[in-house]
């Protein structure tokens, strides 16, 4: 039998030490692959960790959300500086509820989940009275007086966006219409590349591996979103990669835009948050 040596543990204990409360806590964040050793994704638990040379990650600070989602929407909280606390917000692609979960985990007061399909949604955020679970439903065709009760019903201002096969852009009118309106509304909107893609740019298995390509179909959807009224203030990679292996991106943006163009230095801008990507999640 090999003998484990002083400064090894298992990868549970590790992170019971370190990041989390429970052995049970530790072993869902494994199931929900936010922690990697020496930058290698861990997708079991049963395994020895040495404290003293291996290097020990978890994405999002020990907290724990329903699914993948919550990580890379909490990123965006982070880093673009965005509180929900307090206020009305719009889940655009709900499906099991990760969005959800980080909002209601920063204080928002009301959560009105959106999706096209019927049954994924998390039962325990079901049952929250903050969120209002609207499933089966197209956002492109919903109008107002199905998501808020009365006309008077506080609409909402910070809209978080996660969707899959269609660009956000063609989105973008209809949900203009649920929100506030341009003087208060916010989106935070995870951009997966390959649904924003021309047929040509997507590789074997739907995979997007080449930084040209990135840059091409992130400056077309900033532009875009600029033609719909959006201002893109900040572009950020995601801190995990899709199901697929994609490379992600968070935006902010504010509605309206600011100004009558699009910043004439944005490729540079978006080439060196491409740059920063490939070399953190190492895309090759």
């Amino acid at each position: 039998m090999k003998r484990k040596i002083n400064n090894e543990k298992s990868l549970i204990e590790f992170l019971v030490d370190n990041f989390f409360d429970t052995p049970e806590l530790a072993a869902q964040a494994v199931k929900l692959g936010v922690v990697s050793i020496n930058d290698r994704l861990i997708k079991r638990h049963g395994i020895t960790v040495n404290e003293e040379t291996d290097k020990v990650k978890v994405v999002g600070d020990g907290k724990i959300f329903v699914s993948r989602g919550g990580y890379k929407l909490l990123e965006g909280i982070k880093v673009f500086g965005v509180d929900p606390k307090d206020k009305v917000c719009l889940d655009i692609g709900a499906s099991t509820g990760g969005f959800t979960d980080c909002l209601l985990q920063y204080g928002a007061k009301e959560i009105y989940a959106i999706d096209t399909a019927y049954g994924q949604f998390d039962w325990k955020l079901r049952g929250n009275p903050k969120v209002h679970c609207i499933e089966r439903m197209n956002v492109r065709y919903l109008l107002p007086d199905k998501v808020y009760a009365t006309p008077e019903t506080p609409k909402a201002t910070l809209c978080v966006i996660d969707v899959s096969f269609i660009s956000v852009i063609k989105l973008i009118p209809s949900i203009q219409h649920l929100l506030t309106g341009p003087d208060r509304s916010e989106f935070i909107i995870l951009i997966k590349p390959q649904f924003e893609a021309g047929k040509n740019q997507v590789g074997r298995g739907g995979l997007i591996k080449n930084p040209s390509i990135h840059l091409d179909i992130l400056y077309e959807f900033v532009s875009n979103a600029y033609r719909v009224g959006l201002d893109i203030k900040k572009v950020k990679h995601s801190p995990l990669l899709g199901a697929s292996g994609n490379l992600e991106f968070i935006a902010y943006a504010t509605w309206p835009k600011a100004g009558p163009l699009v910043n004439p230095m944005l490729k540079d801008w978006l080439s060196k948050i491409i740059e920063i990507a490939y070399t953190e999640l190492k895309v090759n």
